[in-house]
């Protein structure tokens, strides 16, 4: 069986468990596989399996389903596999504790192995610093209000790239100061906004054919926002933008709706249409999540 038909049939199975009396429970689980691809090439996508535990039980009743788990501020711990083919993987895992002053503190750690350069734009569009690298990250917060969060972060990325020419050896260190929030509106379930501002200090070591060693230092601005019109459906954009490099300020637009089937199941989609640097066709995901 094909990625297709596979990717097909699990979603048809999952909507023939539809029920027109679906209750928004609370839930303290939540597992998700994704089928990630573009238009281009759909039948060459990738899978990816993640899962997360939250300490105290999530509300979804009166909230957007995509952000119940960033609005419930509660302590939670999971993690993240995607699977390339081949030898090409990525994994991570992360967890947060929240105090009860609103104060929060996080770590993370993320292993990239990449063989096939093509996978490298994919890859790149799920924040994965390097080509095969380890990445250890450590954020600290504090919640404003109910739908508002302020953090500090920094991560540490190592990482090496080698081809028939040379081998390349990469360190980077990244900080980074963001905000995340949920602005209220009187007719729809408001706008989410998530900014931040990074500094990143990074440094390449060549040998082989070319030998030497080049240092960057880079300020990035980040800048996404969706309206969610309902608590299933949000349309949005992102911008980013790098001094290091003109060529690296990237925009688009996309879309993405959570379909409620049963008291467990949803279907996720979620489209993006990158504009600059301009590519073919659409990214995107579709998903098959478990809430209980």
């Amino acid at each position: 069986m094909n990625k297709i038909t596979f990717a097909g049939f699990f979603l048809l199975s999952a909507v023939s468990h539809i029920s027109h009396a679906v209750q928004d429970k609370p839930y303290h689980h939540e597992s998700q596989i994704d089928y990630i691809s573009s238009s281009e090439d759909f039948s060459n996508g990738k899978w990816a399996l993640q899962y997360r535990y939250f300490q105290e039980a999530v509300n979804q009743e009166t909230v957007p389903y995509a952000l119940s788990g960033f609005l419930a501020q509660t302590s939670n711990i999971g993690g993240q596999y995607v699977g390339f083919g081949d030898d090409d993987t990525r994994y991570d895992i992360d967890g947060t504790y929240v105090f009860d002053s609103k104060w929060f503190i996080g770590l993370g750690y993320q292993k990239t192995d990449i063989n096939d350069a093509s996978h490298l734009a994919l890859i790149n569009r799920y924040n994965t610093l390097g080509t095969d690298s380890k990445t250890y990250a450590i954020t600290g917060g504090y919640y404003l209000n109910k739908s508002t969060e302020i953090y500090l972060a920094y991560q540490y990325n190592d990482g090496e790239q080698s081809s028939t020419a040379y081998h390349t050896d990469m360190t980077g260190h990244y900080y980074r100061l963001g905000l995340r929030t949920l602005v209220p509106m009187t007719v729809t379930e408001g706008i989410y906004i998530d900014a931040s501002y990074q500094y990143a200090d990074t440094e390449l070591q060549y040998s082989g054919a070319y030998t030497g060693k080049t240092t960057q230092n880079s300020n990035n601005f980040n800048l996404t926002a969706d309206w969610y019109f309902t608590p299933s459906w949000s349309v949005g954009g992102y911008y980013h933008t790098d001094d290091s490099n003109s060529d690296n300020d990237d925009y688009g637009i996309g879309t993405a709706y959570f379909l409620r089937l049963n008291d467990v199941l949803s279907a996720r989609i979620n489209v993006v249409k990158q504009f600059e640097p301009d590519l073919d066709g659409v990214y995107g995901n579709l998903s098959v999540n478990a809430r209980f």
